[in-house]
């Protein structure tokens, strides 16, 4: 059934764990998978830590003794930092790979289509909801170097990935500027659904390892159900 969802947060989350409930066997698929490519990820480059510090340390200490020890050591250590960083930017990346292809699977789902494995690993239509992701989470880990405006900027934004999965045409400046806009008319009700969310997804963190599994779906699912009920516009609806 389609339909304009009610803007009110128990209505939301009442629907986004519906709409999971209607796909949970795709999503549990994907989800799994995703962490399955992130771990991996994470463990190979760790390796790879591994490696190039013990080959390092063979290498300093056979020339310790030498007058370009200490030039070898500040090498090693900044081999060492660009390994660690090489390991954030990997893990980082999948993670927002993940996040834009769940924000996918989500829109496509509010559009009343049915769910496949693939939707879940899209590149080239994802590329453009893995910038609106980088850029809001920019925004709002640096408003929370002052705690406040990064709480302000969580509730401002948080519709953009959304948007940009709705229009893929749009530019990251003008989806954040569509989420600020839609927020700003509908403030106490986009508070109440990042707050609601938030609960939701700390109350699944409790679980071990299980509990990313309908957290990641159930949010991703609330938000875009959010967006449309802000927007009037409609989306499939569970009864």
């Amino acid at each position: 059934m389609m339909g304009v969802p009610q803007a009110e947060p128990g209505y939301i989350i009442g629907q986004s764990f519906k709409a999971f409930g209607d796909a949970a066997a795709e999503w549990i698929v994907g989800v799994l998978a995703h962490l399955g490519i992130l771990t991996a990820v994470y463990f190979a480059v760790n390796f790879a830590v591994m490696a190039v510090s013990f080959i390092g340390a063979i290498v300093m200490g056979s020339f310790s003794s030498t007058a370009a020890s200490e030039p070898l050591n500040f090498a090693g250590v900044v081999a060492l930092l660009l390994t660690f960083g090489a390991i954030f930017g990997c893990v980082f990346a999948c993670m927002l790979w993940m996040q834009a292809n769940f924000c996918h699977a989500a829109n496509k789902a509010m559009d009343g289509e049915k769910l496949t494995f693939g939707d879940f690993f899209q590149f080239k239509s994802v590329a453009g909801l893995m910038k609106v992701f980088l850029c809001v989470g920019l925004i709002v880990t640096v408003g929370f170097v002052l705690i406040i405006p990064g709480i302000i900027a969580m509730v401002l934004f948080w519709a953009a990935p959304v948007i940009k999965a709705k229009e893929p045409s749009l530019s990251v400046g003008q989806c954040l500027s569509l989420s600020q806009q839609m927020v700003r008319q509908n403030f106490g009700t986009s508070l109440g659904i990042v707050v609601l969310l938030g609960l939701i997804q700390f109350a699944f963190s409790l679980m071990p390892l299980i509990g990313f599994i309908p957290a990641f779906p159930i949010t991703a699912l609330g938000y875009a159900i959010a967006a449309r009920a802000l927007s009037q516009q409609q989306c499939r609806l569970w009864p």
